[in-house]
């Protein structure tokens, strides 16, 4: 954990994070994904660039934000992360992405988390 940024504008920590092999970032994929809780964090899309080098890794991850209550990480994990992913790991978050769709928050519904969700299925479904 202590190679993970401790700020939203730790960019120094990224840097570093930037140099590790993909066998060391795996285990700090988690703390990782905190950062895409707010797309105005100034490391954002460095963090979205180092979580896209995983895919089927990131699927546990994936689904833990999509069943939590915080639409504007779910919103930004289906805007920013999902549609740069292969259909095959878009597959595997089918089942969650259909729930994202039918049964959203009141507050997903206000952020249209589910027409994003939606989105993403159509690249599934397509």
């Amino acid at each position: 954990m202590g190679n993970l940024p401790l700020s939203k504008m730790d960019y120094e920590s990224i840097k570093k994070l930037k140099q590790l092999n993909k066998n060391d970032l795996l285990d700090l994929i988690e703390g990782l994904s905190i950062y895409l809780k707010d797309r105005n964090f100034p490391i954002f899309e460095d963090v979205v660039e180092l979580l896209l080098n995983f895919n089927k890794e990131l699927i546990p991850f994936i689904n833990r934000i999509f069943e939590g209550e915080e639409s504007d990480w779910k919103l930004n994990v289906l805007e920013y992360l999902l549609p740069q992913y292969p259909i095959g790991v878009l597959i595997e978050l089918e089942v969650s992405l259909i729930k994202l769709v039918e049964t959203p928050t009141t507050l997903d519904r206000e952020l249209e988390v589910d027409m994003a969700a939606k989105e993403v299925l159509k690249k599934i479904q397509a």
